[in-house]
């Protein structure tokens, strides 16, 4: 039996309906999920939610506030969720025996030079990153019973799905202008694969830090175009610098990741982005008909 704190996340999501409920607990806050258990991670303990006797072996740790600029503009609320939340759910688990899965982020790199991997030093530039940082470095204080996954930019392949791409072909379909970053670099990864990611790691007992990410970087403006390319579709697209665009935190230019380390310990291999965009296009036609 896994703990999934943060069922009603995105990733929490994909993970809970892997798993089901005859193999997994999962908690939500804001949004109920069927078979769920209210956990409010800044408010309450796992001991409310979770019985001491319950068998569980690994907790993954899904909750946060992922908004880069919503970090930055409410650093009282995203530290209170994603570092005293976090720390205090991390010391309950190691105090039961129960090994966490701490999902943190590529931000924790300040994008200097991009094609990360684990042994090089964070250096985050951003309120976010920082605050993933600081609970890796409590994790590595406290024990060597833990699991970092280090996420790239992740994506669904669903169109129903709020993520990069549904977002691009939402505003393609609406005639929006799209202002894409031509020097914004990323690793982007689809969801049904950090899922698989994640159960390997857990049914293998793999301890340390990962990259979870494809091996393949990408620039904003490219994976857009390529998009655009597999629904056949045009668009007022305006390539620009990151620079240009307005945002309340830094944004670091190249976030790339080295996925080797978790690939040579899984054996798993990772979708393309070209394969996944295809996947995108030919489920938004189906839709559109």
């Amino acid at each position: 039996m896994i703990l999934i704190l943060g069922a009603s996340s995105f990733i929490g999501r994909h993970l809970f309906r892997a798993y089901g409920p005859a193999r997994a607990i999962g908690t939500y806050c804001g949004r109920p999920v069927a078979d769920g258990r209210f956990f409010d991670a800044t408010r309450m303990r796992l001991a409310d939610v979770v019985p001491r006797d319950a068998a569980v072996s690994h907790a993954v740790l899904c909750f946060a506030e992922p908004k880069i600029d919503a970090c930055k503009a409410d650093r009282q609320r995203s530290d209170a969720l994603n570092v005293r939340a976090a720390i205090a759910a991390i010391d309950e688990l190691l105090d039961r025996g129960i090994t966490p899965v701490f999902l943190s982020t590529e931000y924790v790199f300040d994008g200097r030079r991009g094609g990360y991997t684990e042994e090089d030093p964070p250096n985050p530039t951003t309120v976010y990153g920082g605050q993933k940082l600081e609970v890796e470095r409590h994790l590595a204080r406290r024990t060597a019973d833990f699991v970092v996954l280090r996420l790239a930019k992740v994506f669904s392949v669903d169109p129903e799905e709020e993520t990069i791409l549904s977002g691009w072909c939402r505003q393609l379909r609406d005639g929006e202008t799209i202002d894409a970053a031509t020097d914004q670099v990323f690793s982007p990864i689809e969801v049904r694969d950090v899922v698989a990611a994640v159960e390997a790691v857990i049914r293998r007992n793999l301890r340390g830090v990962f990259h979870l990410a494809t091996p393949e970087a990408w620039s904003r403006l490219g994976m857009l175009r390529l998009l655009m390319e597999r629904l056949g579709m045009e668009g007022r697209v305006i390539p620009c610098r990151l620079e240009d665009l307005r945002f309340l935190d830094h944004r670091p230019r190249d976030l790339s990741l080295d996925p080797a380390k978790l690939l040579g310990a899984t054996g798993l291999t990772f979708r393309d982005v070209r394969s996944g965009c295809e996947e995108f296009a030919q489920r938004a036609h189906a839709l559109s008909r």
